[in-house]
């Protein structure tokens, strides 16, 4: 299954990267919120820190993000600022 689709497995994104689109991290994805019907509400995601110290943790709407995949055909999340409720 790909990270393309709506119904994607915790397991693929948990440990995840997520860039925003200036390809800076903006932190790594601990948890995925489910909503009612089982899909994907939001992200939870640690930003911030150094070393472990300081990291706070932010959810995000799964509307937040954007899929693409990358050239080497790897799926890859980014934050897409503009559409953040």
């Amino acid at each position: 299954m790909s990270l393309l689709t709506r119904q994607v497995g915790r397991c693929k994104l948990i440990g995840t990267n997520v860039p925003n689109a200036a390809n800076e991290s903006v932190g790594e994805i601990k948890d995925v919120v489910l909503g009612k019907d089982g899909m994907v509400a939001a992200v939870i995601i640690g930003v911030g820190g150094f070393l472990g110290m300081g990291e706070r943790e932010v959810a995000i709407s799964y509307g937040g993000l954007k899929f693409a995949r990358d050239s080497s055909n790897r799926d890859v999340i980014t934050v897409n600022a503009t559409n953040c409720p």
